[in-house]
């Protein structure tokens, strides 16, 4: 389903592992791109493009699009760890 994230334990190594941990990294890329404040498109564009230099394979991040305004920016920023008492 849509928006569930689960997992589940694997016994061994399979090409579909290489596959998630290439999404995984792409997705990373993407939130890096909008933490630095750079528009929608902008931020897919080049984690798409980071994601290509590494030699990911280009089903893993090929299907990411965006849709809506792709001037948007989302106001994101590097999470802080903070303290409940602090």
């Amino acid at each position: 389903m849509l928006g569930e994230v689960y997992a589940e334990p694997s016994a061994g190594f399979s090409p579909a592992d290489a596959g998630h941990r290439a999404t995984v990294r792409f997705v990373e890329r993407l939130y890096r791109e909008l933490a630095r404040g750079k528009p929608v498109a902008e931020a897919l564009r080049g984690a798409k493009l980071a994601s290509l230099a590494a030699g990911d394979p280009v089903g893993t991040w090929a299907a990411f699009s965006v849709v809506g305004d792709p001037t948007v920016v989302v106001p994101l920023g590097d999470p802080v760890r903070r303290m409940w008492w602090g």
